[in-house]
């Protein structure tokens, strides 16, 4: 649960995250929550959400954060629109410059989608959530993902067993539901998209 708050400390106006009462009793959960933490933490980078605090009181775990003017790409996505082609192209840039600085340090996102980015009204991307893996999944194939949603509107797989298909169904070319994406994006997002982590790109 994320709430818009103030720190009064330093007078600015923060994000602050708290794991939901059902999961706090959860070891499982709680790991989860205070790794995304500690990767974060880790982490300074203007593409990546920045970490102020994060701990226990009075029973409650919490992550304070930088607080983002902005919407998620899904939510854009939500709304109806497909997304500019040369919009694309910067969440890519900002996007991979974000995860090679991450993977640099070592520290790999696990849950690459369109709900974990968000998008500034200036264009600036940022990349939350890091270390809150629902299943194993590499970083440049989920930006693959979040890619082909962007330029389509819709993800690769939407019907039965998604984690199957997305570990051994070829997806459908983008270009089938955007007949004006250029072969180019095609390419980069098909590539990012293949079933080998050899096949893709060698880094972000």
């Amino acid at each position: 649960v994320v709430y818009q708050a103030r720190d009064t400390f330093l007078n600015r106006i923060v994000a602050v995250k708290l794991l939901g009462e059902d999961l706090r009793d959860n070891e499982t959960a709680v790991k989860y929550f205070l790794r995304e933490a500690r990767a974060a933490a880790a982490l300074a980078h203007p593409n990546i959400v920045t970490i102020f605090d994060a701990g226990e009181q009075d029973g409650e775990y919490y992550i304070a954060m930088e607080y983002v003017e902005g919407e998620t790409l899904k939510e854009k996505i939500n709304r109806g629109l497909v997304l500019d082609e040369d919009e694309v192209r910067q969440i890519l840039v900002q996007s991979c410059k974000a995860l090679e600085y991450a993977h640099d340090q070592e520290v790999i996102h696990r849950d690459i989608k369109s709900g974990n980015i968000m998008s500034k009204p200036d264009g600036t991307v940022k990349i939350m959530d890091f270390g809150l893996a629902k299943f194993l999944r590499s970083d440049l194939y989920g930006l693959g993902c979040t890619a082909f949603e962007c330029v389509t509107g819709r993800v690769p797989f939407t019907e039965g067993e998604l984690a199957y298909h997305h570990v051994h169904t070829e997806p459908p070319s983008p270009s089938e539901f955007n007949e004006e994406l250029s072969d180019e994006m095609e390419e980069i997002i098909l590539r990012l998209l293949q079933k080998d982590p050899d096949d893709r790109y060698e880094s972000a």
